[in-house]
Protein backbone atom coordinates (compact mmCIF):
# COMPACT_ATOMS: atom_id res chain seq x y z
CA UNK A 1 0.00 0.00 0.00
CA UNK A 2 1.30 3.34 -1.00
CA UNK A 3 1.78 5.19 1.71
CA UNK A 4 -0.19 8.35 2.52
CA UNK A 5 1.64 11.95 3.63
CA UNK A 6 -0.43 14.43 5.70
CA UNK A 7 0.73 18.27 7.01
CA UNK A 8 -1.30 19.16 9.58
CA UNK A 9 -1.48 21.82 11.86
CA UNK A 10 -3.57 24.03 14.57
CA UNK A 11 -6.78 21.79 13.53
CA UNK A 12 -6.86 18.59 15.31
CA UNK A 13 -10.70 17.96 15.27
CA UNK A 14 -10.52 18.09 11.93
CA UNK A 15 -7.29 15.42 11.79
CA UNK A 16 -8.81 13.41 14.30
CA UNK A 17 -11.91 12.94 11.34
CA UNK A 18 -9.60 11.76 8.84
CA UNK A 19 -7.92 9.15 10.95
CA UNK A 20 -11.20 8.11 11.91
CA UNK A 21 -12.12 7.92 8.27
CA UNK A 22 -8.74 5.68 7.49
CA UNK A 23 -9.51 3.56 10.27
CA UNK A 24 -12.88 2.70 9.10
CA UNK A 25 -12.49 2.36 5.58
CA UNK A 26 -8.85 2.05 5.05
CA UNK A 27 -7.53 -0.37 8.01
CA UNK A 28 -3.96 -0.65 7.99
CA UNK A 29 -3.39 2.73 5.72
CA UNK A 30 0.10 3.37 6.11
CA UNK A 31 0.27 6.96 7.00
CA UNK A 32 2.88 9.59 7.98
CA UNK A 33 1.86 12.83 9.76
CA UNK A 34 4.22 16.23 9.65
CA UNK A 35 2.86 18.01 12.49
CA UNK A 36 3.70 21.87 13.34
CA UNK A 37 1.21 22.67 15.32
CA UNK A 38 1.04 25.11 18.44
CA UNK A 39 2.11 23.14 22.34
CA UNK A 40 -1.57 23.85 23.14
CA UNK A 41 -2.76 22.20 20.22
CA UNK A 42 -0.80 18.90 21.62
CA UNK A 43 -3.13 16.67 24.32
CA UNK A 44 -6.10 17.15 21.54
CA UNK A 45 -3.28 15.57 18.55
CA UNK A 46 -1.79 12.54 21.19
CA UNK A 47 -5.44 11.35 22.12
CA UNK A 48 -6.09 11.59 18.24
CA UNK A 49 -3.29 9.30 17.18
CA UNK A 50 -3.10 6.97 20.04
CA UNK A 51 -7.15 6.41 19.07
CA UNK A 52 -5.93 5.16 15.62
CA UNK A 53 -2.70 3.31 16.59
CA UNK A 54 -4.24 0.12 16.54
CA UNK A 55 -5.92 0.53 13.31
CA UNK A 56 -3.56 2.46 10.70
CA UNK A 57 0.31 2.18 10.55
CA UNK A 58 0.96 5.81 11.40
CA UNK A 59 4.35 7.67 12.23
CA UNK A 60 3.70 10.78 13.90
CA UNK A 61 6.48 13.28 13.89
CA UNK A 62 5.64 16.51 15.61
CA UNK A 63 7.73 19.92 14.62
CA UNK A 64 8.41 23.49 16.02
CA UNK A 65 5.38 25.54 15.51
CA UNK A 66 8.12 28.20 14.12
CA UNK A 67 9.13 25.77 10.96
CA UNK A 68 7.72 26.71 7.38
CA UNK A 69 5.32 24.19 6.23
CA UNK A 70 8.39 23.33 3.67
CA UNK A 71 10.93 22.99 6.14
CA UNK A 72 8.80 20.31 7.97
CA UNK A 73 7.16 18.48 5.29
CA UNK A 74 11.18 18.04 3.77
CA UNK A 75 12.56 16.95 6.68
CA UNK A 76 9.35 14.28 7.28
CA UNK A 77 10.05 12.85 3.63
CA UNK A 78 13.53 12.56 4.45
CA UNK A 79 13.07 9.92 7.03
CA UNK A 80 11.11 7.50 5.47
CA UNK A 81 12.69 5.97 1.94
CA UNK A 82 9.37 4.91 -0.02
CA UNK A 83 9.87 5.65 -3.79
CA UNK A 84 6.30 7.09 -4.29
CA UNK A 85 3.79 8.51 -1.55
CA UNK A 86 0.17 9.93 -2.22
CA UNK A 87 -0.51 13.36 -1.11
CA UNK A 88 -3.08 14.35 1.13
CA UNK A 89 -4.17 16.79 3.95
CA UNK A 90 -5.73 17.58 7.33
CA UNK A 91 -8.95 18.12 5.74
CA UNK A 92 -8.87 16.02 3.18
CA UNK A 93 -10.40 12.34 2.25
CA UNK A 94 -8.34 9.79 0.07
CA UNK A 95 -10.55 7.64 -2.16
CA UNK A 96 -7.59 4.81 -1.72
CA UNK A 97 -8.69 1.93 -3.89
CA UNK A 98 -8.81 4.77 -6.66
CA UNK A 99 -5.24 4.49 -6.89
CA UNK A 100 -4.53 0.71 -6.60
CA UNK A 101 -1.80 -0.03 -9.46
CA UNK A 102 -0.44 3.10 -9.41
CA UNK A 103 2.56 3.23 -8.04
CA UNK A 104 3.69 0.19 -10.24
CA UNK A 105 2.50 2.21 -13.07
CA UNK A 106 4.98 5.30 -12.32
CA UNK A 107 7.10 2.64 -11.58
CA UNK A 108 7.57 1.21 -15.16
CA UNK A 109 6.62 4.45 -16.47
CA UNK A 110 9.65 7.11 -15.41
CA UNK A 111 8.56 9.81 -17.73
CA UNK A 112 5.55 10.22 -15.59
CA UNK A 113 5.67 12.15 -12.21
CA UNK A 114 2.03 11.97 -10.73
CA UNK A 115 -1.39 9.88 -11.14
CA UNK A 116 -4.56 11.82 -10.18
CA UNK A 117 -8.03 11.18 -10.85
CA UNK A 118 -11.23 13.47 -10.22
CA UNK A 119 -11.72 15.05 -7.11
CA UNK A 120 -15.19 15.75 -5.34
CA UNK A 121 -14.80 19.24 -3.38
CA UNK A 122 -17.03 19.61 -0.76
CA UNK A 123 -17.94 23.34 0.83
CA UNK A 124 -20.01 24.18 3.85
CA UNK A 125 -21.37 27.82 3.60
CA UNK A 126 -22.13 29.51 6.89
CA UNK A 127 -25.97 28.84 6.07
CA UNK A 128 -25.37 25.63 6.59
CA UNK A 129 -25.68 24.74 2.70
CA UNK A 130 -23.35 22.33 1.26
CA UNK A 131 -21.96 22.45 -2.11
CA UNK A 132 -20.45 19.70 -4.27
CA UNK A 133 -18.25 20.20 -7.53
CA UNK A 134 -16.16 18.08 -9.52
CA UNK A 135 -12.40 19.07 -9.94
CA UNK A 136 -11.40 17.39 -12.83
CA UNK A 137 -8.24 15.98 -13.78
CA UNK A 138 -7.00 15.18 -17.43
CA UNK A 139 -4.01 13.37 -19.16
CA UNK A 140 -1.07 15.70 -19.83
CA UNK A 141 1.22 13.55 -21.81
CA UNK A 142 3.20 15.30 -24.29
CA UNK A 143 7.17 14.39 -24.56
CA UNK A 144 9.26 17.68 -24.10
CA UNK A 145 8.04 20.07 -20.77
CA UNK A 146 7.43 23.02 -22.83
CA UNK A 147 4.48 21.15 -24.99
CA UNK A 148 3.15 19.92 -21.41
CA UNK A 149 2.84 23.77 -20.31
CA UNK A 150 1.26 24.53 -23.10
CA UNK A 151 -1.55 22.08 -23.14
CA UNK A 152 -1.61 22.21 -19.10
CA UNK A 153 -2.59 25.60 -19.60
CA UNK A 154 -5.61 25.23 -22.17
CA UNK A 155 -7.84 23.65 -19.28
CA UNK A 156 -5.35 24.25 -16.05
CA UNK A 157 -6.63 22.22 -12.85
CA UNK A 158 -4.78 21.27 -9.61
CA UNK A 159 -2.80 18.87 -9.14
CA UNK A 160 -1.59 18.84 -5.66
CA UNK A 161 -3.48 15.17 -5.30
CA UNK A 162 -2.68 12.08 -6.11
CA UNK A 163 0.48 9.21 -6.32
CA UNK A 164 3.73 11.08 -6.60
CA UNK A 165 7.17 10.35 -6.91
CA UNK A 166 9.04 11.26 -3.35
CA UNK A 167 11.71 13.30 -4.25
CA UNK A 168 9.76 15.44 -7.06
CA UNK A 169 6.88 15.88 -3.61
CA UNK A 170 10.62 17.27 -1.44
CA UNK A 171 11.40 19.74 -4.46
CA UNK A 172 7.23 20.80 -4.00
CA UNK A 173 8.31 21.46 -0.54
CA UNK A 174 11.16 23.08 -1.34
CA UNK A 175 8.87 25.49 -3.52
CA UNK A 176 5.90 25.44 -0.23
CA UNK A 177 5.51 29.31 -0.07
CA UNK A 178 5.25 30.27 -3.46
CA UNK A 179 3.29 27.16 -4.44
CA UNK A 180 0.86 28.57 -1.69
CA UNK A 181 0.73 32.12 -3.32
CA UNK A 182 -3.10 33.00 -3.50
CA UNK A 183 -4.51 33.12 -6.75
CA UNK A 184 -1.53 30.89 -8.50
CA UNK A 185 -1.38 28.35 -6.03
CA UNK A 186 -2.35 24.95 -7.50
CA UNK A 187 -1.18 26.45 -11.10
CA UNK A 188 2.23 26.90 -9.73
CA UNK A 189 2.36 23.05 -8.40
CA UNK A 190 1.10 21.96 -12.12
CA UNK A 191 3.82 23.96 -14.00
CA UNK A 192 6.54 22.60 -12.11
CA UNK A 193 4.74 18.89 -11.97
CA UNK A 194 4.50 19.83 -16.22
CA UNK A 195 8.34 20.44 -15.72
CA UNK A 196 9.25 17.37 -13.99
CA UNK A 197 7.15 14.73 -15.92
CA UNK A 198 4.00 13.76 -17.50
CA UNK A 199 0.74 13.48 -15.65
CA UNK A 200 -1.79 10.75 -15.84
CA UNK A 201 -5.43 10.91 -15.06
CA UNK A 202 -7.48 8.24 -13.70
CA UNK A 203 -11.02 7.86 -14.57
CA UNK A 204 -12.36 7.53 -11.40
CA UNK A 205 -12.89 9.50 -8.28
CA UNK A 206 -9.42 9.53 -6.19
CA UNK A 207 -10.26 12.36 -3.28
CA UNK A 208 -13.25 14.17 -1.06
CA UNK A 209 -11.80 18.20 -0.22
CA UNK A 210 -13.44 20.04 2.25
CA UNK A 211 -13.65 23.44 3.08
CA UNK A 212 -15.11 25.01 6.05
CA UNK A 213 -15.95 28.02 7.81
CA UNK A 214 -14.12 27.44 10.94
CA UNK A 215 -10.78 26.49 9.16
CA UNK A 216 -8.33 29.60 8.19
CA UNK A 217 -7.18 29.61 4.29
CA UNK A 218 -4.69 31.60 2.67
CA UNK A 219 -6.49 33.08 0.14
CA UNK A 220 -6.99 36.00 -2.87
CA UNK A 221 -8.46 39.31 -0.60
CA UNK A 222 -10.06 40.88 -3.46
CA UNK A 223 -10.69 40.49 -7.23
CA UNK A 224 -8.39 43.23 -7.93
CA UNK A 225 -5.40 40.75 -6.01
CA UNK A 226 -3.77 40.84 -9.31
CA UNK A 227 -3.28 44.86 -9.19
CA UNK A 228 -2.81 44.86 -5.15
CA UNK A 229 -0.16 42.08 -5.47
CA UNK A 230 1.25 43.11 -8.85
CA UNK A 231 5.25 42.87 -7.73
CA UNK A 232 5.02 39.34 -6.11
CA UNK A 233 3.50 38.54 -9.57
CA UNK A 234 5.90 40.07 -11.88
CA UNK A 235 8.47 37.63 -9.77
CA UNK A 236 6.46 34.97 -10.38
CA UNK A 237 6.49 35.34 -13.54
CA UNK A 238 10.30 35.71 -13.27
CA UNK A 239 10.38 32.59 -11.82
CA UNK A 240 8.11 31.20 -14.61
CA UNK A 241 11.06 32.22 -17.28
CA UNK A 242 14.17 31.22 -15.18
CA UNK A 243 13.03 27.60 -15.15
CA UNK A 244 11.66 27.41 -18.59
CA UNK A 245 15.53 29.10 -19.89
CA UNK A 246 17.06 25.67 -18.05
CA UNK A 247 14.83 23.67 -20.17
CA UNK A 248 16.76 21.77 -23.42
CA UNK A 249 16.20 23.46 -27.24
CA UNK A 250 14.02 26.93 -25.10
CA UNK A 251 15.70 29.74 -25.90
CA UNK A 252 15.39 32.67 -23.61
CA UNK A 253 12.90 34.80 -26.31
CA UNK A 254 10.51 31.79 -25.76
CA UNK A 255 11.40 31.66 -22.35
CA UNK A 256 10.03 35.30 -21.69
CA UNK A 257 6.75 34.54 -24.33
CA UNK A 258 6.10 31.60 -22.24
CA UNK A 259 6.23 33.19 -18.64
CA UNK A 260 4.10 36.31 -19.90
CA UNK A 261 1.49 34.02 -21.22
CA UNK A 262 1.08 31.59 -18.34
CA UNK A 263 0.65 35.05 -16.11
CA UNK A 264 -1.99 36.61 -18.49
CA UNK A 265 -3.46 33.29 -19.16
CA UNK A 266 -4.40 32.77 -15.13
CA UNK A 267 -5.22 35.87 -14.63
CA UNK A 268 -7.70 36.38 -17.27
CA UNK A 269 -9.09 32.70 -16.53
CA UNK A 270 -9.64 34.20 -12.78
CA UNK A 271 -11.31 37.41 -14.37
CA UNK A 272 -12.91 36.23 -17.31
CA UNK A 273 -15.26 33.04 -17.87
CA UNK A 274 -13.05 29.97 -17.28
CA UNK A 275 -12.41 27.82 -20.43
CA UNK A 276 -15.32 25.35 -19.22
CA UNK A 277 -18.03 28.39 -19.03
CA UNK A 278 -17.07 29.52 -22.05
CA UNK A 279 -19.68 29.05 -24.99
CA UNK A 280 -18.84 25.50 -27.39
CA UNK A 281 -16.65 23.94 -24.51
CA UNK A 282 -18.91 21.49 -23.91
CA UNK A 283 -18.38 20.13 -27.51
CA UNK A 284 -14.08 20.55 -27.36
CA UNK A 285 -11.58 17.64 -27.39
CA UNK A 286 -10.42 18.71 -23.70
CA UNK A 287 -14.04 18.27 -22.54
CA UNK A 288 -14.70 15.47 -24.76
CA UNK A 289 -11.95 13.18 -23.49
CA UNK A 290 -12.89 10.02 -22.45
CA UNK A 291 -11.38 9.79 -19.17
CA UNK A 292 -12.61 13.26 -18.01
CA UNK A 293 -15.93 12.24 -19.00
CA UNK A 294 -15.78 9.38 -17.02
CA UNK A 295 -15.05 11.63 -14.02
CA UNK A 296 -18.45 13.70 -14.44
CA UNK A 297 -20.34 10.52 -15.63
CA UNK A 298 -19.32 9.37 -11.74
CA UNK A 299 -19.72 12.30 -10.02
CA UNK A 300 -23.26 12.74 -11.52
CA UNK A 301 -24.36 8.95 -10.63
CA UNK A 302 -22.78 9.26 -6.76
CA UNK A 303 -26.10 11.18 -6.34
CA UNK A 304 -27.91 9.08 -8.43
CA UNK A 305 -30.13 6.96 -6.76
CA UNK A 306 -29.28 3.14 -7.40
CA UNK A 307 -25.57 3.65 -9.17
CA UNK A 308 -22.36 1.42 -8.49
CA UNK A 309 -20.22 4.67 -7.60
CA UNK A 310 -23.25 5.40 -5.04
CA UNK A 311 -23.21 2.36 -3.45
CA UNK A 312 -19.44 1.87 -3.44
CA UNK A 313 -19.00 5.63 -1.84
CA UNK A 314 -22.40 7.07 -0.14
CA UNK A 315 -20.63 5.57 3.07
CA UNK A 316 -17.52 7.41 2.62
CA UNK A 317 -19.28 10.31 1.50
CA UNK A 318 -22.13 10.12 4.37
CA UNK A 319 -19.14 10.18 6.88
CA UNK A 320 -17.17 13.24 5.17
CA UNK A 321 -20.17 15.37 5.64
CA UNK A 322 -21.17 14.45 9.36
CA UNK A 323 -16.97 15.16 9.54
CA UNK A 324 -17.63 18.44 7.94
CA UNK A 325 -20.39 20.11 10.00
CA UNK A 326 -18.84 18.53 13.11
CA UNK A 327 -15.33 20.34 12.68
CA UNK A 328 -17.57 23.44 11.99
CA UNK A 329 -19.67 23.69 15.36
CA UNK A 330 -16.62 21.99 17.26
CA UNK A 331 -14.99 25.70 16.97
CA UNK A 332 -11.54 24.46 18.09
CA UNK A 333 -9.09 24.32 14.32
CA UNK A 334 -7.57 27.47 14.00
CA UNK A 335 -9.32 28.84 17.17
CA UNK A 336 -8.30 32.44 17.32
CA UNK A 337 -6.46 32.96 13.85
CA UNK A 338 -7.52 34.89 11.14
CA UNK A 339 -10.35 33.55 8.55
CA UNK A 340 -7.46 34.74 5.57
CA UNK A 341 -4.03 34.57 5.14
CA UNK A 342 -2.00 36.02 2.41
CA UNK A 343 0.66 33.44 2.29
CA UNK A 344 1.89 29.79 4.17
CA UNK A 345 4.23 31.91 6.14
CA UNK A 346 2.36 34.12 7.60
CA UNK A 347 0.16 30.95 8.63
CA UNK A 348 3.01 29.86 10.72
CA UNK A 349 4.52 34.19 11.69
CA UNK A 350 1.10 35.44 12.43
CA UNK A 351 -0.87 32.83 13.84
CA UNK A 352 -1.97 33.92 17.59
CA UNK A 353 -0.69 31.82 20.06
CA UNK A 354 -4.22 31.40 21.43
CA UNK A 355 -4.56 27.38 21.79
CA UNK A 356 -7.34 25.64 21.94
CA UNK A 357 -10.85 26.86 22.53
CA UNK A 358 -12.20 26.19 25.81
Amino acid sequence: MTRLVIPTRNRPVSFARVLRYLCEFYPGTRLLVANGSEASYATAYSDAVEAARERIDLTYLEYDSGLTLGERMSDALNQIDDDFVIAGADDDYPVLQAFSGQETFLRDNPDYVISIGGIIGLRLFDSGDLQAKLLYARGIEQDKPVQRIVNYIKWPYATSYGVVRREHYIERCSRAELNGFPGFGDYSVAFHDCLAGKIKALDNICYFTTTNPTHSKVRRRSSLFYLERAPEILALKQHYREMLVQQEDVTAEQADAISVRLINTRIAELITPAPQNRPGFGQSELFLDPVVQKQYADFQALFDDDTDIRRRLLPQLRTIVTAIGQVADDGRDNYGEPEIYDSLGDMGTLAPIVGLKR
